[in-house]
């Protein structure tokens, strides 16, 4: 390396950068500062880079995260440990000045590193994004002291976007491990029901339906303040409901134009057991996702639509396991069955369907996003049915709610009211989804009609005397919109159609003995196997896989042939 002196202008400092003999000399000083004080040690900044990294030692599976350029000693050696080791290293510098001098004039030290500045600080999640967390073993922040003294608040943000951004991707990954096979299992299930269901595109509108208002009913505890507006409008606007909410609607003499369901999980049958499951050709339709409890779908009788939970990491679009294999193998990859994103509850998912029927308005109703009234849902699901038969005198439905409480994180946060409402960490992750929504879509007023509930940022609160007017003077007429789906449908079909023989050819193959190799989705079935063989380098691990799998077959097919397991 060329020796060289630089001065370079910062945001507020300059810098005084030498390099000679494998020695660097760093100083920064600002305009009150009468001299210049050092970045890295003026002394042995080898030394300091050693003293930085203590026993950490990068390698395939490890991620080390530098904040601050200037240690280029540090950097030389994590360099190295990569060529030697693998690994991945990201650097985190506040001064895009030096990021730019010191690329400029050591190219191959920064070669396939990720470099972040004060500019593009929040693209930190997008690269994460893009990172399999299969091979990921753990990461260490190694911090330069020098420029963590003068931009703290800086790298304290930089600190707290890392460790979330990382927290969310494992969190995301033990949650696929653990119902990939469930979702996989539900999604091959709905085979049966594609003679009967639509795919949900037929749902989405080209352009916005004029003057329409679509109102998300969840199940809050606010939601029974407004029962009875919804039920007095429910001709002047378009109820769509998550499926917990049918239970609530049913028993005030309220039915929904749309119902929704995502959760793959079997108590969800719940939520509409003992209740009417629709009558062909007319509403309520049912939006299912095709990996929600196919127990619902089955014994749903009005008019069914079934999508896919499809998120967009910029240009690549990833599908739930087993729905890639539904679109890619049966579906024989030109039928698309409609792309609903989700924040991870129904609500989300709902929201993000009516977005896509295109409703001028989006009211939403019992989304508090907190335990309004210290109570955990509006009264009327199956939750309190069950906690009402174990009350007595002596125990009532307000003990269950505070024991319940008790054992979550509950802080106070602000409502609508203006008065702080009990929340947790969860719900207010839902809450932040829709706030984000807010600021993404186009031609859509946001409403919340939730009056118990947290205050949501850059969306309308309404009070019930504000919901009512609104719903007063619509002109929207909800069974004009629905009869054009029904009309729409009658033209294109159902999902099966024209699809019979590669759908019989698949059941005929997984009826004939097939080894666990035969179809592409059996490597998700006991990946959590295979992923501690590769770890622990044990071959033992695969055979457990391998057990999985067949377990896995044999559910699958009772499943098919209607026994539901």
């Amino acid at each position: 390396m060329e020796t060289f002196n630089e001065i370079i202008q910062g945001h507020g400092f300059s810098y005084s950068v030498s390099y000679a003999e494998r020695q660097f000399q760093i100083f920064y000083r600002t305009e009150k500062l009468k001299k210049s004080l050092p970045l890295i040690s003026p002394r042995n900044g080898h030394k300091e880079a050693q003293r930085i990294k203590g026993s950490f030692a990068l390698k395939n599976g490890f991620f080390a995260v530098v904040f601050g350029i200037a240690s280029i000693p540090l950097l030389e050696i994590l360099r190295a440990e990569k060529e030697t080791s693998g690994g991945n290293i990201a650097i985190i510098e506040y001064e895009t000045a030096l990021v730019e001098l010191f690329t400029h004039r050591f190219p191959d030290i920064f070669q396939d590193m990720y470099i972040f500045s004060g500019k593009n600080l929040d693209s930190l999640g997008d690269m994460l994004e893009g990172f399999s967390m299969e091979e990921m073993t753990g990461y260490r922040i190694l911090k330069v002291p020098g420029s963590l003294g003068i931009q703290p608040d800086f790298y304290a943000r930089a600190e707290e976007l890392f460790k979330k951004a990382m927290a969310s991707r494992f969190s995301d990954l033990f949650t696929r491990l653990e119902f990939e096979p469930l979702w996989i299992l539900n999604t091959l299930s709905q085979i049966p029901v594609f003679q009967r269901a639509y795919p949900a595109r037929l749902l989405f509108q080209r352009n916005p339906v004029k003057k329409s208002i679509g109102v998300l009913v969840s199940t809050g505890p606010s939601l029974r303040v407004v029962l009875p507006i919804l039920k007095k409008y429910r001709d002047k606007v378009f109820l769509a409901a998550v499926d917990s909410a049918y239970r609530v609607l049913s028993r005030s003499g309220i039915q929904p134009h749309l119902l929704a369901t995502l959760d793959a999980q079997s108590f969800t049958q719940r939520h509409i057991k003992n209740l009417p499951c629709g009558h062909p050709g007319k509403d309520p339709f049912l939006y299912a996702d095709v990996v929600a409890n196919p127990q619902i779908t089955r014994c749903w009788r009005g008019p069914l639509f079934m999508g896919v939970t499809a998120q967009y990491r910029g240009d690549i679009r990833v599908l739930t396991p087993g729905s890639d294999f539904l679109e890619r193998e049966l579906l024989s990859g030109n039928q698309n069955l409609g792309d609903v994103q989700s924040g991870g509850s129904v609500s989300t998912t709902l929201f993000d369907l009516l977005r896509q029927m295109n409703f001028e308005t989006i009211i939403l109703v019992g989304s508090d996003f907190a335990y309004s009234n210290r109570e955990i849902h509006s009264m009327g699901t199956h939750h309190t049915d069950t906690w009402l038969a174990i009350t007595n005198r002596v125990n009532g439905i307000e003990n269950i709610n505070n024991a319940v409480l008790h054992k979550r994180e509950v802080l106070p946060k602000p409502g609508v009211s203006g008065k702080n409402v009990p929340a947790d960490y969860v719900l207010g992750l839902y809450a932040h989804w829709f706030e984000d929504a807010a600021k993404r879509v186009k031609n859509v007023q946001l409403c919340n009609a939730s009056c118990f509930g947290l205050g949501l940022e850059g969306i309308r609160n309404l009070n019930p005397r504000e919901l009512e007017e609104i719903f007063r003077t619509s002109e929207f007429n909800p069974t004009e919109f629905i009869n054009r789906i029904l009309e729409n449908t009658s033209s294109s079909g159902y999902i099966a159609s024209g699809l019979e023989n590669k759908i019989q050819s698949f059941l005929d193959t997984l009826h004939g003995n097939p080894l666990p190799d035969d179809f592409s989705f059996m490597e998700n079935i006991g990946r959590k196997h295979a992923i501690l063989a590769r770890r622990k380098k044990n071959p033992d691990f695969l055979s457990r896989q391998k057990a999985e799998q067949l377990r896995f077959i044999r559910r699958l097919r009772k499943r098919i042939t209607g026994k539901i397991l």
